[in-house]
C-alpha cells in the first residue's frame, strides 16, 4: 500500500513539473510586443487613433513614423491580439 500511495505522490509532483514547464514555454514563445523609442506599439496606435484623421498618413507624424519604423515586426504581435480578442480572452 505504501508503494502505491508513493506511486501516486510521484506521478502528481512529475505532473505538475510538466504542466509548469508547459505554462513557461507557452508564454514565452508568444510574440512580445514591438516597441519604438520606447513606447509599445500599442501606445503608438492608441495616439494614432486620437491625432486628426488626416494625420494618420502624414511620415512626420511621430505616431505614423514609429508605426512605420515598426514595420513588419509588428504582424506576429498582432496576429497574436486578433486571436486573442476573437477568442474572447483579450485585447
Amino acid at each position: 500500500m505504501l508503494h502505491v500511495k508513493r506511486t501516486r505522490t510521484w506521478l502528481i509532483v512529475v505532473g505538475l513539473l510538466v504542466a509548469l514547464v508547459c505554462a513557461v514555454l507557452w508564454k514565452t514563445s508568444t510574440p512580445k510586443e514591438p516597441t519604438h523609442a520606447g513606447k509599445s506599439l500599442s501606445v503608438w496606435l492608441d495616439e494614432l487613433c486620437k491625432a486628426n484623421y488626416t494625420d494618420h498618413t502624414d511620415s512626420n507624424v511621430p505616431q505614423v513614423a514609429a508605426v512605420r519604423a515598426i514595420g513588419s515586426n509588428a504582424i506576429p504581435w498582432l496576429i497574436g491580439e486578433f486571436a486573442l480578442g476573437a477568442n474572447g480572452h483579450g485585447g
